[in-house]
């Protein structure tokens, strides 16, 4: 029993040794690959798994390129076969060099990583390689180009690959089968390779498969953006939003002149970061321009967060903030506002201070700001100006009639800011600020907007902020 013990005791030790292991290797900090010092013998070369996972598919695309490696140089060590030391001939290499396309063949990791020694038996390297009609890469290459026409239509209409049920009695496969299945339906010579005509380890359908596929599109993709871009000034765009998984992610865009003048704006990629913070979106934005080879030197960033490094805007924005979070908690608290904003528009219809028309009066709601989009302050700001005594309202009653005490104590703490003169007066300062670059950037988005007027429009709206500024 006490062995037993022992033994128990040495076995947790161990896991739980390896759990800490895996713990510290999922904690590791990214390290930039130079993928020129990569070694070229695939007897050398790391494990893809070791590597950070944001640098596997640059890793994999490095050792595609490079070609396959073989080591004639080496001085192969012998073995003996029953009377004869044997050992590999670098003349095989030309003698069984015919390697296919595609397809896991005989052998395993065999001759990839536990390395092969029976060097009397030839014919195993036939078996490994594995032989590959004309024909066969004439299908392969239609099945390929299919399937990439699928994933490409997909991708550029923004729609789900997968189905919910993708069996053969289903009647709905999801919409990568069903685009292979019209595909098919409609070209005799596509049908007779593709899903159940096609070589059971060759139909190309394993969501592994179609995963690839996306990310060769992707990398391509990108590489024709980067070549646009050449050596242009550029600017960025940042949006910031949050997966499925409640992850925070920033959305990076590049707006810059293209070739013929025009004003464009391209995609370039979505990075998790961990909060929204001006450091922490700098970092992020630092690692992605690091990957594509971009320079912040070429890079033109508007200031619009400027105005907070006052601390008085700051703090009225942290205050603006904690109004739309609080009062749009629940459900109950929305509709108590929109119940006293419907009764005071009704009030101003009927003694004449509103007027009626097409478009005019919309309903309205508080708007919460985001982080990397100066175009939501303004309607937050705007919103809240338009319902602000609707908002003092509602705080209001909250104070009195709120179930909790940290409720009550949140509506009596904006109370205290909200109705006074420096709140309202950085209101219509910042309604009136950020209205003039709303303005700008709505014309600059335009899709007709070239260059000559985005620079006259950039001109005049710096003039505005310029004649605000003397003005007082």
């Amino acid at each position: 029993m006490e062995k037993f013990l022992k033994r128990k005791l040495m076995v947790e030790g161990t896991s739980s040794l390896g759990n800490r292991a895996s713990y510290d290797l999922s904690k590791r900090q990214h390290v930039e690959i130079n993928l020129d010092g990569l070694p070229s013998d695939p007897g050398l070369r790391k494990r893809i798994s070791i590597y950070h996972p944001n640098d596997r598919d640059r890793i994999r695309r490095h050792y595609l390129q490079q070609g396959p490696c073989q080591p004639k140089g080496h001085d192969f060590p012998q073995k003996k076969i029953g009377n004869i030391y044997r050992r590999f001939v670098p003349k095989w290499f030309e003698e069984h060099g015919n390697w296919p396309d595609i397809g896991a063949q005989a052998g395993g990791d065999v001759f990839v990583s536990d390395g092969y020694t029976n060097w009397k038996k030839k014919e195993k390297f036939k078996e490994h390689v594995g032989e590959q009609s004309t024909q066969a890469r004439n299908d392969y290459r239609t099945r390929l180009t299919a399937l990439l026409d699928c994933i490409r239509f997909l991708l550029s209409q923004g729609l789900a690959f997968r189905g919910d049920n993708e069996s053969e009695e289903s009647e709905n496969h999801g919409n990568i089968l069903e685009l292979l299945y019209f595909l098919g339906d409609h070209n005799e010579y596509i049908k007779k390779v593709i899903l159940s005509n096609a070589p059971g380890n060759h139909k190309m359908i394993a969501p592994s498969i179609q995963k690839d596929l996306v990310r060769a599109c992707a990398m391509e993709t990108t590489s024709d953006i980067l070549r646009e871009v050449g050596d242009e000034f550029f600017a960025i765009l940042l949006d910031e939003s949050r997966d499925i998984s409640v992850k925070e992610q920033m959305e990076v865009a590049l707006r810059f002149v293209n070739s013929q003048g025009c004003v464009v704006e391209r995609f370039l990629g979505i990075v998790h970061v961990g909060d929204t913070t001006a450091s922490s979106l700098k970092v992020a934005l630092e690692g992605l321009f690091l990957k594509h080879n971009l320079s912040l030197s070429k890079l033109q960033l508007a200031l619009v967060a400027v105005a907070k490094k006052k601390p008085q805007v700051a703090a009225f924005f942290n205050v603006v903030n904690n109004i739309t979070t609080f009062v749009g908690a629940s459900c109950k608290r929305r509709d108590l506002l929109m119940e006293k904003q419907l009764d005071k528009l009704q009030e101003a219809l009927e003694s004449g201070e509103l007027l009626v028309g097409k478009g005019s009066n919309q309903e309205r709601s508080l708007q919460r700001a985001g982080d990397t989009r100066w175009g939501s302050h303004y309607r937050s700001l705007t919103n809240l100006s338009i319902m602000f005594s609707s908002v003092i309202e509602v705080l209001q009653i909250i104070q009195e009639d709120g179930v909790k005490a940290s409720q009550r104590g949140e509506a009596f703490s904006i109370l205290s800011v909200m109705p006074t003169y420096e709140f309202a007066f950085i209101l219509h300062l910042m309604m009136t600020i950020l209205g003039i670059t709303n303005q700008l950037s709505l014309a600059l988005q335009r899709k007709d907007q070239d260059i000559v007027n985005a620079m006259d429009i950039v001109r005049v709206e710096k003039q505005h902020l310029q004649d605000m500024r003397e003005e007082g």
